[in-house]
């Protein structure tokens, strides 16, 4: 098999290409088309890993669906955990979410509803036996007030673990920071990998974050979450 040369691989190395389309058949890993997927490195199944260890989720609800990169891995390290997506209708979801449902076996669930609108087809429970999250992985838009409305969708459902791509990024950190400042959320652990997108390769933070808050968005401050309550 002769790779095309305007494919950039996320690692240097011939077999490291081929050891991902193997593991992973169904997605595309060509960096010079669209935005950088998550790359399947070490560092980003590290981190993965690490939730893994620490948190061992069952039931999992990831937030910003774009090709079916970070839900395939989700559902590669977490083979007992049942997997929920949440995506617009954008053309890469066309063309993707019915083989990365396939890939996870019955495991992995895209709906087509953006965030935080999805938490209208989501079970409004918090026990994890009877549909609740017990880990979401947010990464969706990356402008402040999105990264806001993400969050809140989490302590809504109380979630107690959430990791975010991306945490280095100003309008995710000062969201996170935010939320933070006022006893929501706790840091647990924070991983960097290499990102490369159309030839440029750029370092990216994966943060993971403890849920802290006690219902805050039943006594929310209303001057921040006005525009939100609605949902």
């Amino acid at each position: 098999m002769t790779i095309p040369k305007t494919v950039e691989t996320w690692r240097n190395s011939l077999d490291n290409y081929f050891q991902y389309k193997d593991r992973f058949p169904h997605l595309e890993f060509d960096t010079n088309t669209g935005w950088g997927w998550l790359p399947p490195n070490d560092e980003v199944f590290d981190a993965f890993n690490y939730v893994k260890k620490f948190v061992d989720p069952k039931r999992i609800l990831e937030i910003g669906y774009y090709r079916g990169h970070s839900t395939s891995y989700l559902a590669d390290v977490f083979p007992d955990a049942h997997i929920v997506s949440s995506s617009p209708r954008h053309e890469k979801w066309k063309e993707s979410h019915q083989a990365t449902q396939e890939f996870g076996k019955g495991r992995i669930e895209i709906i087509p509803v953006p965030s935080p609108s999805v938490i209208h087809y989501l079970p409004d429970v918090h026990d994890v036996k009877l549909g609740g999250f017990d880990f979401a992985f947010i990464d969706g838009s990356h402008m402040t007030y999105d990264v806001y409305s993400d969050i809140h969708v989490a302590l809504r459902l109380e979630i107690p673990y959430m990791m975010f791509d991306n945490a280095d990024q100003t309008g995710v950190a000062d969201a996170i920071g935010w939320y933070v400042a006022h006893g929501c959320l706790e840091k647990i652990a924070s991983f960097t990998y290499k990102g490369l997108s159309k030839g440029k390769y750029k370092d990216n933070d994966l943060t993971l974050f403890r849920n802290i808050s006690e219902k805050i968005y039943r006594g929310a401050d209303q001057r921040v979450y006005r525009d939100i309550m609605h949902i």
